[in-house]
């Protein structure tokens, strides 16, 4: 690419790329977005010989509309600068011949008046001639799609050409291709906005003025591509601070009923869209969905894994946001289910995904709730058993985060009558002690031993229990030894479970413990959705 840039002519190239045949314009685009893909120097000489002007203009569905806008702007320029000119001759001829220094500086200004004025009607001839030699009114998809490709690959990461894509119009024309029948089309769309979407100002732009709604909506279609690089936009958005709340709020039912009207007049019906994917058209078909939220569900239903992991990675995102983010996903009613029910299928990178959301989704109460009721028990026992350390991590999450108060303790300790799950934990903890498990594990068998009266049942049933909880506290990682502490404190409640924590062994490694200097250490990232964090006195648990 450095040798060709060198080597190239950059106007042969540019007339390649105001050619009247959309194949040599559509090759041309693409070897632009070539030599622009990642490449400042590039993007540099593209911006500055108006590349992204002729961009903007292949890229428009009906380029006479460009051509004619582009026209007035032209003429406009002219006869602002004749008019300029006009008045600077008046002013020469109004001059005493004796101001011989007012005269000088009239001409002068005269001269340059008259050069701006021939350089205006040079570009609006120009113009005017690309025009009239256009032989077809409408631009092809391939040349919609290789300009908008050649667009993505110019403002992805360059501030100034981004900022002439958008001086020049640029959202404007997206908001037409975005409404293009051609799903190549579109798919490319979603590529040049992901890149304007990486700045926070234009993010929000983009939002206010509703193109964020219409990509949202495209998530509907029943196409995996189109699907994923229109999530892959709500992704970016989503990363900005501040940004969840909004995306999660936007209703798109408006734009849904725009496209039912404009379907009704092409004489379509309601109904799911199917695409012809061989021509890489839909048709006038209108897709449900109102927000972004039903978009993922959507996408999770489809029987696409690429679509089920972009909508996992949207997920992620909103429930590591905020609570009220959370709330929206336990309030929705269907989103926990699918998770559950896809976590349980085969395919690592699957449950991965689903289970770290999961986790997540698990501090809302409502989550929580519904997800006991649709079988998170067997879950959790099924993944805890898994070889992966991924996915055993997240599934220890989402049992502290689902076993918060009484009433989930409760559901999770009849998984342990069914399953032996306390013993199942602490055996666990042995068997990968080197595995940085040992705190959540702690964490886990903390939850359970909340309720009141539950202590002398788990101990008397699992023999390992109180054995485990000592060995942490001697020997385990800062947090485990510090939820350990409390798993005693928990387990002593009676003067007799006092006597079997002491008869264990604990008081040695506990007032070793409470003898330590004050370390404080953070709270542990069980609830990685909190960023403040806490000090945790070691010496202060184990008293």
């Amino acid at each position: 690419r450095e040798v060709i840039l060198r080597r190239l002519d950059w106007s042969n190239l540019f007339e390649y790329a105001e050619s009247t045949q959309s194949p040599i314009r559509a090759a041309a685009m693409r070897f632009l977005a070539a030599l622009a893909d990642s490449h400042d120097g590039a993007k540099r000489i593209i911006t500055e010989r108006d590349g992204i002007y002729l961009m903007l203009t292949a890229c428009q569905p009906t380029w006479k509309v460009a051509i004619e806008e582009a026209i007035a702007r032209k003429q406009a320029s002219y006869d602002e600068a004749v008019k300029y000119r006009d008045e600077v001759q008046v002013a020469l001829d109004g001059v005493p011949i004796s101001d011989l220094n007012g005269a000088f500086k009239l001409r002068t200004e005269l001269a340059q008046a008259n050069l701006k004025v021939n350089q205006c009607a040079t570009e609006l001839e120009g113009v005017e001639r690309r025009l009239k030699s256009g032989i077809e009114e409408k631009n092809s998809w391939d040349l919609q799609k290789e300009a908008l490709r050649a667009l993505a690959a110019m403002t992805e990461g360059s501030e100034a050409a981004t900022s002439v894509f958008v001086e020049y119009g640029g959202v404007s024309m997206l908001h037409q291709v975005v409404a293009s029948p051609s799903v190549p089309v579109k798919t490319s769309a979603c590529k040049v906005i992901s890149a304007l979407v990486r700045s926070r100002k234009l993010a929000h732009r983009l939002l206010e003025d509703h193109l964020l709604g219409k990509v949202v909506r495209l998530a509907f279609f029943d196409d995996p591509p189109l699907q994923c690089d229109a999530m892959g936009v709500v992704i970016l958005v989503l990363q900005h601070a501040d940004m969840s709340m909004p995306v999660i709020s936007m209703d798109v039912s408006s734009l849904r009923v725009a496209e039912e009207e404009a379907a009704a007049k092409a004489g379509a019906h309601e109904g799911t869209s199917l695409l012809e994917k061989r021509k890489g058209v839909r048709t006038n078909q209108v897709p449900p969905g109102d927000n972004v939220l039903q978009g993922i569900e959507f996408m999770l239903v489809s029987p696409y894994e690429d679509s089920h992991l972009q909508a996992s990675r949207a997920l992620y995102l909103i429930a590591s946001h905020e609570d009220k983010a959370r709330a929206k996903i336990g309030a929705s009613g269907t989103l926990v289910p699918r998770l559950i029910e896809m976590a349980s299928l085969n395919g690592l990178k699957m449950r991965r995904s689903m289970i770290k959301v999961l986790a997540l989704c698990l501090l809302d109460d409502t989550a929580a709730s519904l997800a006991w009721k649709s079988g998170l028990g067997a879950l959790l026992f099924q993944l805890l058993q898994d070889g992966d350390l991924v996915v055993l991590t997240h599934a220890l999450m989402a049992l502290s985060n689902a076993s918060r108060g009484q009433r989930h303790c409760h559901l999770a300790l009849d998984v342990d009558k069914e399953h032996g799950l306390v013993e199942f934990l602490c055996e666990l903890g042995v068997a990968r002690a080197e595995q940085g498990l040992q705190h959540l594990i702690c964490g886990c068998l903390s939850n359970l031993l909340t309720p009141v009266g539950v202590q002398t049942r788990l101990m008397d049933r699992c023999d390992i229990l109180l054995p485990f909880l000592v060995s942490m506290v001697d020997s385990g990682t800062l947090h485990a030894k510090y939820i350990a502490a409390a798993c005693l404190r928990k387990c002593s409640a009676t003067v007799s479970n006092a006597e079997r924590v002491v008869f264990a062994g604990a008081l040695k490694p506990l007032i070793a413990m409470a003898q330590n200097p004050r370390i404080a250490i953070s709270e542990p990232h069980q609830r990685s959705h909190s960023r403040a964090g806490k000090s945790l006195y070691l010496h202060w648990q184990a008293g």
